[in-house]
């Protein structure tokens, strides 16, 4: 069958929407990539390079490349030319690669290749990083191969946007878990430590004025009980995990 026949890419694009569903790491996710890449087509390299909370561009995943060169990347990379040739999400062929010094720096992994196609995994007006594939010998990318590593970007970019969407929004979540309880327990002794005082006060010979200032802070004590109970409530709601509680559940 010809590396590029249709069936044949239809059936990597379709075998990778399915991996893609289950992954739950960005570094999962980008291994698996290759790994359907490597099983399907004909590459003779495959590198996908996300960057990090430094926004540094790092190796992911890989095939077909020596992943020692990774050390050659200094830490202070000067990323300007993906976002002046790379800002939009379509491939971006080099026929000529030994030539392309200006990117050898980005992916020095890809030195001495002579055909590299090179995407970026955009999501939401983000470049998340790159996808890259290359041939040692000068290469022709035919049509069909083209759509497919496009549409092959468009679902892993989407993927790992969605994904750290879902662990930033996570973190949030458990952050407010943190400060729920802390609040009420804090809040807790504050309103222990009064309700304590206005029933010594209450023993005590008081003016008709003073027990209409222990009456005040009786029915303050009453509302902040209320108020502890809702804390509670909230922190035991946030404290479960979040479902997607549409449709209809499939049995394992």
């Amino acid at each position: 069958m010809d590396q590029y026949d249709p069936k044949k890419l239809t059936q990597c694009l379709n075998e990778l929407a399915k991996v893609l569903q289950i992954c739950k790491t960005t570094q999962k996710l980008t291994e698996e990539t290759v790994n359907v890449i490597q099983d399907y087509l004909f590459y003779d390299a495959v590198a996908v390079h996300l960057f990090n909370l430094e926004q540094q561009l790092q190796l992911r995943a890989n095939y077909g490349i020596n992943i020692q060169k990774e050390i050659e990347k200094t830490k202070t990379q000067d990323y300007d030319i993906i976002i002046e040739n790379l800002s939009e999400q379509k491939l971006f062929i080099y026929q000529d690669w030994i030539k392309r010094s200006e990117y050898h720096k980005l992916l020095p992994e890809f030195v001495g290749f002579k055909s590299v196609a090179i995407i970026p995994l955009i999501f939401k007006k983000r470049i998340l990083g790159l996808a890259t594939i290359g041939y040692r010998k000068k290469q022709n990318f035919s049509h069909n191969e083209i759509i497919l590593f496009e549409s092959i970007s468009l679902l892993v970019s989407t993927s790992i946007g969605n994904l750290i969407l879902h662990d930033n929004y996570q973190k949030r979540v458990d952050e407010l878990q943190d400060s729920i309880k802390h609040i009420r327990h804090d809040f807790a002794n504050d309103v222990q430590s009064i309700a304590l005082a206005l029933e010594l006060l209450s023993s005590a010979d008081l003016s008709e004025d003073q027990k209409k200032y222990i009456r005040i802070l009786n029915k303050a004590k009453e509302s902040s009980i209320t108020k502890i109970k809702e804390l509670k409530r909230l922190k035991t709601q946030h404290e479960e995990n979040v479902i997607l509680d549409i449709g209809l559940p499939i049995k394992d």
